[in-house]
């Protein structure tokens, strides 16, 4: 469901991690805002599902999020009736050309989210692994380190990954960046839209000195495609662990 709203926004690639990190971060206190956020209260009820919330707890957040809403949108509706009559009226006097105005002014807010979405897929395009090379490295003994960077609510949701992988995602990298060797190449590989989350890691660790690492082409579903092995990881995401988590990226 993730994935499909996101292939509708303005930044497939980003969207599903944006969403996952806002639910990872703040738990059931997200869906007080979920109502505000398109697509979000959409995709809470999966989101809780995943890190384990009770049906308790997510009725009762989500409810108040729901009253909020509600409320908000009711007072914005008394505060400004006035302005609303007026803008009414404007609409009225102006005829199509407020209209034309309207739709010139989105499509041009289009044309600039485009743009730099373009231009960001430009500066993380770098040279990339394909799965057929890398499980013949790995069958060769080759000194590879494969690492899976995958957000801990897409673990939880799909917990396949290559074996062997070092689970480490990209918000771990500003901490834990010491871990990976530097006298090794370094495989990425994730589940999003051209490898975002793979090239945007491998470009915070080459900024750390970790120059030899390459994101996998296709991701771990490309590695599947060809029916290669895979583990089964328990899935590790609870909704207490993920706000550990949390706190301690914070505090570092």
């Amino acid at each position: 469901m993730l994935g499909f709203l996101c292939r509708m926004s303005l930044e497939p690639d980003s969207c599903a991690r944006s969403t996952q990190n806002l639910f990872h971060r703040y738990g059931a206190r997200a869906l007080l805002v979920g109502k505000f956020i398109p697509a979000f209260s959409t995709v809470a009820p999966p989101l809780a599902g995943i890190v384990g919330m009770g049906a308790a707890t997510f009725f009762f957040y989500d409810t108040i999020g729901a009253l909020v809403w509600a409320e908000m949108s009711a007072g914005v509706g008394t505060l400004f009736s006035n302005q609303l009559e007026q803008l009414a009226r404007l609409f009225d006097e102006a005829r199509g050309w407020l209209l034309i105005i309207i739709v010139i002014g989105l499509a041009g807010f289009i044309g600039y989210r485009f743009y730099h979405r373009r231009k960001f897929l430009r500066d993380l395009r770098m040279a990339k692994i394909s799965v057929d090379e890398l499980k013949k490295r790995m069958d060769a003994g080759d000194p590879i380190t494969v690492v899976d960077v995958r957000h801990p609510l897409a673990m939880g949701l799909d917990p396949e990954a290559i074996p062997g992988a070092l689970n480490f995602s990209l918000e771990e990298v500003e901490y834990r960046h010491h871990e990976l060797p530097r006298d090794r190449e370094i495989v990425l590989y994730c589940t999003c839209p051209n490898e975002i989350s793979s090239a945007r890691t491998a470009m915070l660790l080459k900024k750390k000195g970790i120059h030899r690492v390459r994101p996998l082409e296709g991701g771990l579903d490309a590695w599947r495609a060809r029916n290669f092995p895979v583990d089964r990881r328990a899935p590790q995401v609870s909704l207490s662990a993920a706000s550990l988590q949390s706190e301690h990226v914070s505090a570092s």
